[in-house]
């Protein structure tokens, strides 16, 4: 006679302010209830074809339909038919005071219909896979009980083949001895255990930031409805290090509110000795900081919140969707900058643009001008932009090469202001060079500071 399988899923219905409250305010409610979505959809994709029934035990508050939504009324026949059950989807309303008492009773309840197999799982964990299930299964065929243990102290899965309430007694949900316990208790009971292998929950915003450094390993691999959920909502800090720029700052002030309204945009003032400040709008982070564009960026980046911090100049125009191409870069790297250009078609120019762009790309060299965007961990890692007067991007880079650190650059272009350019050709000429010459002499121990002293501000 064919034994009969049961995957029983245990989930909150997807509810803004009832589910993933621990990534509040990380996320908005509403956004913490779409997340949930996402995991419940990969879980559905992730189950097709699995040779079991599926129970969904739900809580409330909200309303069923959103799960049949997701999950249908009947899950996918395999190519070979059911071997297991009937492909059925039942979903039903959690009962009991506390987790425990709900997981016992939904399986109590299934076990009652007359399956010889049960495995009960929650929906922390967007990747369980059939072989996760089938393995389970398998175990269950030679144990009494399987558990699936998390790095965090619990269990992502629990299996038995008959109702065991020692499974779930005395137990406090939540802490980081859940497993140990669970597992105590099965065999204090004389039952045999086995254990599935360990997986990490997600549940916290360092969670998320991890699922996508393990993805950036596979980039080949599709992406989940999770992964480009995290990569959408990810966290953008813009810093914008200002000095003596009265003339520029409305500007860039109508830039950032066209296309990074809904990120941290944090204004980092050097002593500006004109009408800078009174420009800028009260209601946007403004710090004060030693004149010296690597310190007033470190600052800005030390009192930011985003997971990216991206460093723009003052007198850039920004594409038009500049969030989306750092999220686009940043799904397989962790640092990267724009392609540059200039308002002008004049020939040197464009051939000044093609050489950063190209330094960018084949020499992983990126420049201010180009706004460099990089992973907040990594920034600190790498010792923030050292503290120098000049060529603080320019080593940054140098640091980044030397760490192996790959860079990315976007499809689209900022356009940065020509301001230190004469008109006439030959004074351009003579500023490419003298710009390489620099770097040269810096990479050949030159003194910052001397190399500062050349660069004239134009401001």
């Amino acid at each position: 006679m064919t034994e009969r399988r049961a995957v029983i899923l245990f989930t909150r219905i997807p509810y803004p302010g009832h589910t993933k409250t621990r990534l509040m305010p990380y996320y908005t409610p509403v956004q913490c209830a779409e997340l949930h979505s996402c995991f419940l959809r990969d879980i559905h994709r992730n189950l097709q074809g699995i040779d079991a029934d599926l129970f969904i035990y739900y809580a409330e508050p909200g309303d069923p339909d959103n799960l049949v939504q997701i999950f249908g009324r009947q899950m996918d026949k395999p190519s070979g038919g059911w071997k297991y059950g009937r492909g059925r989807v039942v979903y039903r309303r959690q009962s009991g005071e506390d987790l425990g008492e709900r997981m016992y009773a939904a399986m109590e309840e299934v076990f009652r219909e007359g399956y010889d197999h049960c495995v009960l799982t929650g929906t922390d964990l967007p990747d369980l896979t059939k072989g996760i299930f089938d393995d389970a299964f398998t175990r269950l065929e030679t144990h009494d009980a399987v558990l699936g243990p998390t790095r965090d102290g619990g269990y992502y899965l629990i299996g038995s083949n008959a109702p065991q309430h020692i499974f779930f007694e005395d137990q406090v949900y939540g802490g980081s001895t859940v497993f140990e316990n669970t597992a105590a208790a099965i065999l204090d009971h004389g039952l045999s255990l086995s254990l599935a292998e360990v997986l990490s929950d997600v549940d916290t915003r360092k969670d998320l930031i991890h699922r996508l450094d393990r993805r950036r390993k596979n980039p080949e691999a599709p992406f989940s409805h999770t992964d480009r959920f995290i990569l959408q909502h990810v966290k953008i800090s813009v810093i914008v290090p200002v000095c003596n720029e009265e003339n520029m700052i409305r500007n860039i002030q109508k830039e950032l509110q066209r296309t990074f309204a809904s990120c941290e945009v944090i204004f980092v003032d050097g002593k500006s000795t004109d009408g800078t400040l009174s420009r800028i709008d009260p209601e946007m982070m403004i710090l004060n900081s030693e004149k010296g564009r690597a310190r007033q960026m470190n600052l800005g980046a030390e009192e930011a919140s985003g997971d990216i911090l991206f460093f723009l100049h003052c007198d850039s125009k920004l594409p038009a969707h500049p969030q989306r191409e750092i999220r686009h870069v940043y799904a397989e790297h962790l640092a990267g900058c724009f392609r540059i250009g200039f308002p002008t078609r004049r020939f040197l120019m464009l051939t000044n643009s093609i050489l950063s762009n190209r330094r960018a790309r084949n020499e992983g060299i990126m420049f201010g001008d180009q706004g460099i965007f990089i992973d907040r961990r990594l920034f600190f890692k790498m010792g923030e932009f050292p503290d120098i007067p000049l060529m603080e991007d320019y080593q940054f880079s140098l640091n980044l090469k030397r760490h192996g650190i790959s860079n990315g650059v976007a499809h689209e272009k900022i356009i940065s202001s020509d301001r230190r350019y004469p008109r006439s050709t030959k004074g351009t000429l003579r500023l490419m060079k003298k710009m390489y010459d620099m770097r040269q002499m810096y990479l050949h121990g030159a003194d910052p500071g001397k190399l500062a002293k050349m660069y004239k501000d134009i401001r």
